[in-house]
């Protein structure tokens, strides 16, 4: 449990940093959006590229999203 607001999913998630185990792949979702995909195969795809970090997104142009924006690559380069 968490005493109050935070700044969201991740800002809450590092409050238990000291449980993250940074050698295990660490899922960190919403409960408030369908997502339909095998998140093995997810996982897989971004250890296969050796990333560091990944998300899964989806196009929108409403104003209540977050968003990303990628490069040529489709890697994430700016987040809000």
């Amino acid at each position: 449990m968490v005493d109050g607001l935070t700044a969201g999913a991740v800002c809450t998630a590092l409050l238990a940093i000291e449980h993250i185990n940074n050698e295990t792949p660490l899922v960190i979702a919403n409960a408030d959006q369908l997502v339909e995909v095998d998140l093995c195969d997810v996982i897989q795809s971004f250890e296969q590229q050796s990333l560091d970090a990944g998300t899964l997104v989806f196009d929108s142009v409403h104003p209540r999203w977050s968003y990303v924006r990628l490069d040529e690559n489709g890697c994430v380069i700016e987040a809000a």
